[in-house]
């Protein structure tokens, strides 16, 4: 499923023939046109499409299909690491900095659970 997808939008948005798309995904094979529809529609009900809502593969009839869309790359901040201090917008990381203390407080660091008066779970026992 994820090569057909894959093939799609690579070539997106130009149409590819059912004989194109069954060289690129079986090229050892001989695999019925029916096999390519069912993947097409594997494909389709995994991204959410209907005989309502369709669109973004298109099927050009007795031809083969076409991606409508274009793929972007979306550029994101990077998740900062666990560990490391987090602005939370108000003031919190700056806080161990500015005190000079050697760790941030458990609530300033990502991924580590605030626990009562400091205390490591293994230290309740």
């Amino acid at each position: 499923m994820f090569e057909l997808l894959q093939v799609l939008l690579r070539e997106a948005p130009r149409a590819i023939s059912k004989a194109e798309l069954h060289r690129r995904l079986w090229p050892d094979s001989h695999v019925a046109d029916s096999t390519l529809t069912s993947l097409v529609g594997e494909v389709r009900e995994a991204l959410g499409e209907t005989g309502q809502r369709s669109g973004i593969i298109r099927t050009l009839h007795r031809f083969g299909y076409a991606c409508t869309i274009r793929p972007t790359v979306a550029r994101s901040e990077p998740a900062a690491p666990i560990g490391v201090p987090v602005d939370d917008g108000m003031g919190a990381a700056g806080t161990a900095a500015a005190s000079g203390s050697a760790a941030p407080s458990p609530r300033e660091v990502v991924g580590e659970p605030a626990t009562a008066a400091g205390a490591d779970a293994s230290d309740s026992k």
